[in-house]
């Protein structure tokens, strides 16, 4: 829970509150049923004007097969555009793009759990806003 927040507070302070994800609940409460997987992350956050290797971060996630979207890690919800059985690829549709003024485009490796996360301003695609490089955990679905 801690990581959710630290996450959401690490995007305020570069100007992105607006990606700021709903609260995911957390492992103690209700279980996730099969047609979701939990992911729980820690990894590294490159904002716009800072220096790399960037700041340590946690970030909880959660893959909704069912409902074809990926929530959490401070994107809000972004539709899953490629699923296979090694790969979930996620990201803005160009609608939700200008909604919001980002593009999002993620990718979780459901094998390894090397997940990485890119925002982009919508005006200039070319300026990386956010970059998310995270090594995730899967919790067991429940069936």
């Amino acid at each position: 829970m801690f990581g959710r927040f630290l996450l959401m507070g690490l995007f305020a302070s570069i100007g992105t509150a607006g990606l700021a994800a709903a609260p995911l609940s957390t492992a103690a409460d209700k279980p996730v049923p099969a047609e979701q997987l939990r992911v729980t992350c820690t990894g590294t956050l490159l904002g716009m004007d800072q220096p790399a290797p960037g700041s340590r971060v946690m970030a909880n996630g959660l893959i909704d097969f069912t409902g074809q979207r990926v929530r959490g890690f401070g994107i809000a919800s972004q539709p899953i555009v490629v699923l296979t059985a090694s790969e979930v690829d996620f990201g803005s549709l160009p609608s939700e793009g200008a909604e919001r003024g980002n593009i999002v485009r993620g990718s979780i490796n459901r094998t390894t759990g090397e997940t990485h996360i890119v925002v982009r301003t919508l005006h200039d695609p070319s300026v990386v806003r956010i970059e998310l490089s995270l090594d995730c955990e899967f919790e067991p679905p429940v069936s």
